[in-house]
């Protein structure tokens, strides 16, 4: 990538509040009992549970992530807590854990509460949804660029994608996230679909980006990424305006020797050889330099969770 391309600086400051400030965090922190304190795990759940009610509601926290723990039974979700065994435990414990850190850093980028009111209002699968458009969101900000969330008009000829991307070389670069659920069975060429419905909702005189979040087990099979290159390549074979396809997958795996959760993340940029902009190396995350200041990967900006322990 051309770095010199990027526009690395943050967005200018706005005058919101903040639903939760690292002050508020570590005054409410005081307030917790020894035994929460010095317990990791029941530390950081009864934090990330904290932090993701200031942004939606303890109602919400209760339906989506624990009324398993709260006597209820059966419950299922893309969040939803279950304890039938360590993987599934500690899945969706980082599960929490992430979102409750995606919240705390993002809340302060343009369009951020309309993207959190679909999250309040969606059903569980807008629920799953959402959280890949915060994630792409996330992946934005590790690297430097300049974007905001765009609040949707689905009104004829409106906007109707996620993002808006600031460049040097081009001031608007629209991106749409789209989200195949976990839940969806391996079919690679299902994403044809996805791709056709995200040119749609882009427009037509702007670069345009489509990000699709694949799921984990879908790459049991180890000719899945193949599979998804030539899928992008074809589609944008029918297409000028799209410059560049994204998957993404959050993986997870249970270490149990260790007792612990590792969450790797990768990603797959397929650019369009023939887009109709002015030529620039499309790709976004791959090749990126970090710089020597940023701690595991996140720039000095960011807040990690585990700063709280």
């Amino acid at each position: 990538m051309n770095t010199n391309e990027m526009v690395a600086a943050a967005p200018p400051p706005r005058l919101i509040v903040p639903n939760v400030s690292v002050a508020e965090l570590r005054t409410w922190m005081r307030t917790l009992p020894a035994e929460i304190l010095n317990d990791y795990g029941r530390r950081f759940f009864t934090i990330s549970t904290y932090i993701i009610a200031a942004f939606t509601s303890r109602d919400w926290v209760e339906k989506h992530m624990i009324a398993n723990t709260l006597g209820g039974s059966g419950r299922t979700g893309f969040f939803q807590m279950e304890f039938s065994n360590d993987i599934a435990r500690e899945t969706k414990s980082l599960r929490m854990f992430e979102l409750a850190e995606i919240l705390l850093n993002l809340q302060m980028v343009e369009g951020f509460d309309e993207c959190i009111e679909r999250l309040k209002t969606g059903n569980a699968d807008q629920v799953e949804a959402t959280l890949a458009e915060l994630e792409f969101a996330k992946l934005l900000y590790m690297h430097g660029l300049d974007f905001k969330f765009v609040v949707p008009d689905k009104a004829a000829g409106g906007r109707n994608y996620d993002f808006e991307i600031r460049l040097r070389s081009h001031p608007v670069v629209c991106a749409d996230a789209k989200c195949k659920l976990e839940s969806t069975e391996i079919d690679a060429e299902s994403v044809k679909n996805t791709l056709v419905k995200g040119r749609s909702q882009l427009p037509k005189d702007k670069p345009g980006i489509i990000y699709v979040k694949v799921p984990q087990h879908w790459f049991d099979d180890p000719r899945m990424a193949d599979a998804l290159q030539r899928i992008a390549m074809d589609f944008m074979r029918s297409t000028k305006r799209i410059v560049l396809v994204c998957y993404y997958i959050s993986h997870l795996s249970f270490e149990p020797e260790n007792q612990r959760t590792v969450h790797r993340h990768a990603y797959q940029e397929n650019q369009n050889p023939k887009n109709r902009f002015p030529y620039r190396n499309w790709q976004l995350f791959k090749n990126y330099t970090v710089p020597p200041d940023w701690v595991n990967g996140m720039p000095p900006t960011w807040i990690p969770l585990k700063s709280f322990g």
